[in-house]
């Protein structure tokens, strides 16, 4: 009986040398910069999820202003760390 293993078989399809395997989430959704440091939105995810950070950075500020500026800037590097991790992960590696 032949064995369902194939040690070239990569995902759930074979690749063809020299082709890399899709990233757990296909396209990425960030690209690096072409000039500069940093990554750029590629696909609509990408730039859904920049909306979505800089609206709540917004209401952070909006709801927090003045009287609670400690908790706005606590609130603020949660959401920014956060958006860091899903860019980084989300992202197209060199």
């Amino acid at each position: 009986m032949q064995s369902s293993h194939d040690p070239d078989r990569v995902g759930p399809y074979h690749s063809e040398p020299g082709e890399e395997p899709p990233g757990r989430l296909g396209t990425p959704w960030f690209g690096h910069k072409r000039v500069g440091w940093g990554f750029r939105p590629t696909t609509w995810q990408g730039w859904a999820l920049t909306v979505i950070y800089f609206l709540l950075v917004w209401g952070a500020a909006s709801a927090l202003r003045l009287h609670h500026v400690a908790l706005f800037i606590g609130a603020l590097i949660a959401i920014s760390v956060a958006y860091v991790v899903v860019v980084v992960a989300t992202s197209r590696a060199r």
